[in-house]
């Protein structure tokens, strides 16, 4: 994972990471339960259809998107941990286009506590 970090202002940041496709792919599975659990398809009892009928149902492009917010979550936590000045409230975060087996590069923007209260 590679994390760019720019200091907008003295209150807010962006960070520009890039996280490498497998850490977008091994959260799929998490991402189509997640769909499979509230799925209501013909023929099978809502949370009962197979994965692969799920993914057929909800589109490829809302699974990826689901997996892909979950692996720019848990970067941007991770990413956080890092900063000198600790974000007050979620960031922003502007995923732009995700394509298959391809790294996914994401922004995120927030304000920081410490930040604050030196001002």
């Amino acid at each position: 994972m590679n994390v760019v970090k720019k200091e907008i202002s003295p209150i807010q940041h962006e960070l520009e990471i890039e996280i490498p496709w497998d850490e977008v792919e091994k959260r799929i599975p998490d991402a189509v339960r997640e769909f499979q659990a509230v799925a209501e398809i013909k023929g099978f009892r809502k949370g009962k259809a197979p994965p692969k009928v799920v993914r057929a149902h909800t589109g490829e492009k809302r699974v990826l998107q689901a997996a892909a917010e979950r692996a720019a979550s848990d970067a941007f936590s991770q990413a956080g941990k890092d900063l000198e000045k600790k974000p007050i409230a979620p960031p922003r975060l502007d995923l732009g286009d995700i394509k298959e087996g391809e790294p996914l590069t994401l922004t995120a923007k927030s304000g920081s506590l410490s930040s604050l209260m030196t001002r």
